[in-house]
């Protein structure tokens, strides 16, 4: 295992007091842990350890939690010859009404990143839903994880205003213009990747390429106008003056975040408690002994009824980059292959690939598996990269 530690007096006791409570073997990619160390200036993540056993609290003021990895021979095949570590920074950025903030990183290291990859988060999750998978990404990549507003540790949108794909979408297009992030790929899951492809569509020049994780259409709503006064309902009840929110301990809160993402699966196991430890810390904030959630209430109205039916082929048909769709057996993408039909006709037509690959999993499938999604994303953006360059031996 190989860790980077800021070369800080903190970091200085952090590597000693980790190095004298792990027994480290970096040759073996067996079962693995990923230890998160979050200070105010940092993050940490380390290569895969060996064995089940969580390292002991370090015992410091360092919020600090533990993802369970599966690792298998895809991640052998990903990762061989290379560094897995990855080193996050926190990002925050100033979008007019509020701010909005997540980290960035490129993998393996580096200051000289060969491609950029703006990871859009899904609906109730946040940017950290993307840190099993960022390590097992091609070395040289730089990925940027932000939460989107009203998510994470993001701002909540103004009083009177609501949460829809657009709003996302520009909030997103105006956070990347004022960090300087140009031309760029953007890989998102399942809502989020509803909003990067408005994105695309919309500003085809500013997308590099499109990777969907387990998302492929907007799914079509029985019937518009009751779907948006069920929205409109769950705004204004959102909105009315309540009590003091309700408080979780930490197992609460795992139970809840692990439940909650079983029911959108259609009640199919989907993540567990470790995924779910993953999410917890930009989910939730410490509130005396328990946890308050962090996201705004009016995100649960999302009018995504708007962007349906014939609006949402409009909108694949407009798209023109490459493009990869990773769908899980046992996610969102169900229903039969006729019925999504039209939409990869459409990306068949007018964008410039299309990559389609099935992965054993559900529709949390890049957290709670990153080894079944890793290579398909790795393949691509290898092919994203060769062609920019126009040249096969492009250093991805």
């Amino acid at each position: 295992m190989c860790i980077y530690f800021r070369c800080t007096l903190t970091g200085k006791i952090l590597q000693f007091i980790f190095f004298r409570l792990v027994i480290v073997n970096s040759c073996q990619l067996a079962t693995s842990d990923l230890l998160s160390c979050q200070l105010s200036k940092y993050c940490i993540f380390s290569r895969p350890l060996n064995g089940e056993k969580k390292p002991s609290n370090l015992s410091l003021n360092v919020e600090a939690f533990i993802s369970r990895r599966r690792v298998n021979e895809e991640t052998v095949e990903v990762v061989a010859g290379r560094m897995v570590e990855v080193i996050w920074r926190p990002v925050s950025v100033d979008v007019g009404w509020g701010t909005l903030r997540g980290k960035t990183c490129t993998v393996g290291g580096g200051d000289a990143p060969t491609l950029r990859v703006v990871a859009v988060h899904g609906w109730l999750d946040n940017a950290n839903s993307f840190d099993t998978l960022a390590p097992l990404l091609p070395a040289g990549v730089e990925v940027l994880a932000l939460d989107l507003p009203g998510h994470g540790l993001s701002d909540h949108l103004p009083p009177g205003a609501h949460y829809n794909l657009l709003v996302h979408t520009f909030n997103l297009r105006t956070a990347l213009q004022e960090l300087g992030w140009g031309k760029a790929v953007l890989m998102a899951h399942s809502m989020g990747a509803a909003v990067a492809v408005l994105f695309a569509a919309l500003f085809p020049g500013e997308v590099l390429a499109l990777v969907q994780l387990d998302f492929i259409q907007r799914s079509r709503d029985a019937s518009r106008v009751t779907s948006w006064r069920t929205d409109a309902a769950t705004l204004f009840r959102s909105e009315e003056p309540k009590d003091p929110p309700a408080v979780y301990t930490e197992q609460e809160a795992l139970d809840r975040l692990v439940a909650s993402r079983k029911s959108l699966n259609r009640n199919h196991d989907n993540i567990d408690a470790a995924d779910a430890k993953v999410l917890l810390p930009r989910a939730a904030a410490r509130h005396g002994d328990g946890f308050l959630w962090r996201h705004d209430p009016r995100v649960r109205a999302t009018f995504n009824s708007l962007f349906g039916g014939r609006a949402w082929l409009e909108v694949a048909a407009a798209v023109r980059c490459p493009v990869l769709l990773v769908v899980a057996t046992k996610g969102m993408c169900v229903l039969p292959r006729a019925e999504y039909k039209a939409v990869l006709d459409a990306y068949r037509k007018h964008t410039a690939r299309l990559d389609y690959r099935l992965v054993e999993g559900a529709h949390h499938v890049h957290l709670s598996h990153p080894e079944r999604v890793a290579p398909e994303v790795g393949r691509f953006l290898r092919a994203v990269a060769a062609d920019r360059h126009q040249q096969p031996s492009a250093k991805l």
